[in-house]
C-alpha cells in the first residue's frame, strides 16, 4: 500500500490542488449572485497543527516538531471549504542515511530525492511564514479581508502583508474563554479569599465558572439583539458588574435584572445569600476579576468577536488529518500526498471524492457496480450521523453526562493524599454550576 501511494503521490496533489482552485472560483461566483459589492472579498479561519508536540523536554535546543500543516477555510459558507494548504516539512530520510554515511549533504537542496522542503534549522513554528505562503497560494482568485485565528500565534500577520490591505483580525470565542480561564488563575488575589486547603482547586474551578458564564454572556447577547453591537456594548459593561456580584453570593435581583442567561430566581439565590457567603473579595479582589471578565467583554473584545466565528472547522480538519498521518509515524514521502488526499475527501464528500480520484489516475469504477453501491451506503451513513436532530440527541446526552460528572465531582473532591479528609465546599455555593453551564 505504501508503494502505491507513492506511485500516485503527484497526480493526487495535483487532482487536489485544482480542485481547491474550482472551490475558490465558486465562492467567488456565489457572492456575485447574493450581490456582494466585491465577490472575490472572503473571510476565512486559520490553524496550523504539527506531526507531534513543537516542544521538547528542553534536553535539546531544537524544536521537537518537524512537519507543520497550515490549513485556511472559507467562513462565508456553512460547508466552510478548504481553500488552501502549505506543508513545511524537515523530514528527509534520504538526506539523513547520506549524512550518516559522512556525506556534507543539505536538505533541501541535495542531489536526488528529498522530501524536506525547509532547512532542518528552520523554525517549524513560524505561523506567519507558513499563513503567508498559503495567502499567496489562494490570492489570485480570492482576497482575504477578514481572518479568525486562534490567538496565539501571528498567523494574522503573515496574511496581512501578502495582501497588502488591511485585514481584519476576527478572534476566536472558545479561545478567548480559554484566555479568560487562564487570566483568573494568573490573577493575584489576596491570601483571604479562598478558604481551606484546597485553594488552588477552588481557584481552578472559579475559573472555569467564569469562563463558562463570559461564553454564555456574549453568546446570549448576540442572540436577544440580533448582532448590534452598540446594543450588546452598552449591555455588557451591566452584565460585567453583575457576574462580580453574582459570584461573590449576590445572585439574586442583580441577575433577575441585567444578567442574560442567570435567572436569579429564589431557588437558585437563595444559596447565594450574603450571610452563607465566605468568599470574601477586596476591591483589589473586584478589579482583578473585572479586568479578567474583560478579555472577553470589553468593547474592543465584542468588536473583535462581532461575527461568532472560530476555527473550529480548521481544528476539525486537523483531527481528520491524524486518520491517514498519525503523530506515530511520520510518512516523510507520503505525508503531502496524504494531506492531500485528505482534503479532497472532505470537500467532496467520501464517494465523490473517490469517484474522482480512480477517473483522474486512469481507473473508472463501472457504474452500478458493488463497489458503488458500498460507497453510497457509506455515505448515507454518513450523512445520517450529521443528521440535526441526531446530532441534538447526542448533545443532549452530552449534556447529560458532564451534568452527572460535576455533580458526582461536587460530593467527592480528591486531595494529595487518600488518606485525608475531603475539604467542605459547602461556604462556597456560590461556586456551584448555573443552569447556563
Amino acid at each position: 500500500m505504501q508503494k502505491r501511494t507513492n506511485t500516485v503521490l503527484e497526480q493526487i496533489t495535483e487532482l487536489n490542488v485544482k480542485d481547491m482552485k474550482e472551490k475558490r472560483c465558486q465562492l467567488v461566483e456565489e457572492n456575485a449572485i447574493i450581490g456582494q459589492k466585491n465577490p472575490k472579498d472572503i473571510n476565512v479561519e486559520g490553524d496550523t497543527c504539527y506531526n507531534n508536540p513543537i516542544f521538547n523536554n528542553e534536553t535539546t535546543p531544537f524544536q521537537a516538531g518537524t512537519i507543520a500543516t497550515t490549513t485556511f477555510c472559507e467562513n462565508n459558507t456553512k460547508s466552510k471549504k478548504v481553500i488552501g494548504v502549505n506543508i513545511a516539512s524537515k523530514v528527509c530520510i534520504i538526506g539523513s542515511r547520506l549524512r550518516n554515511k559522512g556525506k556534507n549533504v543539505t536538505c533541501p537542496n541535495h542531489h536526488g530525492k528529498c522530501t524536506a522542503n525547509i532547512s532542518p534549522d528552520a523554525v517549524i513554528g513560524d505561523e506567519e511564514k507558513w499563513s503567508a505562503s498559503v495567502a499567496q497560494q489562494i490570492q489570485s482568485e480570492v482576497k482575504i479581508v477578514g481572518y479568525t485565528g486562534d490567538g496565539d500565534a501571528k498567523s494574522h500577520q503573515g496574511v496581512s502583508r501578502v495582501t497588502q490591505s488591511k485585514v481584519t483580525h476576527m478572534k476566536d470565542v472558545r479561545h478567548l474563554g480559554n484566555s479568560v480561564r487562564r487570566a483568573v488563575n494568573r490573577a493575584n488575589f489576596s491570601a483571604g479569599m479562598f478558604r481551606g486547603t484546597s485553594k488552588c482547586n477552588l481557584r481552578n474551578r472559579l475559573a472555569m465558572s467564569i469562563k463558562q458564564r463570559c461564553t454564555a454572556e456574549l453568546t446570549k447577547a448576540h442572540a436577544v439583539y440580533n448582532g448590534n453591537l452598540n446594543a450588546i456594548k452598552k449591555k455588557m459593561p451591566k452584565i460585567i458588574d453583575t457576574i462580580v456580584l453574582c459570584f461573590k453570593g449576590y445572585c439574586g435581583h442583580s441577575c433577575k435584572t441585567n444578567s442574560l442567561v442567570c435567572c436569579g430566581n429564589y431557588r437558585q439565590a437563595k444559596n447565594f445569600m450574603p450571610s452563607n457567603i465566605k468568599l470574601k473579595m477586596t476591591e483589589a479582589d473586584e478589579l482583578s476579576l473585572i479586568q479578567c471578565i474583560g478579555i472577553m467583554l470589553s468593547p474592543n473584545a465584542i468588536e473583535n468577536t462581532r461575527f461568532l466565528t472560530s476555527t473550529q472547522k480548521c481544528e476539525a480538519v486537523n483531527r481528520a488529518y491524524q486518520a491517514v498521518n498519525p503523530k506515530t509515524i511520520s510518512n516523510p514521502r507520503s505525508f503531502s500526498g496524504r494531506i492531500h488526499s485528505q482534503i479532497h475527501n472532505l470537500n467532496n464528500g467520501y464517494t465523490r471524492s473517490i469517484l474522482l480520484k480512480s477517473k483522474f489516475l486512469g481507473a473508472s469504477l463501472p457504474s452500478r457496480s458493488k463497489v458503488i453501491r458500498q460507497m453510497l451506503a457509506t455515505d448515507k451513513r454518513n450523512r445520517r450521523r450529521r443528521d440535526p436532530e441526531v446530532l441534538a440527541k447526542k448533545k443532549l446526552r452530552r449534556f447529560a453526562s458532564r451534568r452527572q460528572r460535576y455533580e458526582l465531582h461536587e460530593k467527592k473532591h480528591y486531595s494529595s493524599g487518600l488518606t485525608d479528609i475531603a475539604p467542605s465546599l459547602n461556604w462556597a455555593k456560590q461556586m456551584q454550576d448555573h443552569n447556563y453551564v
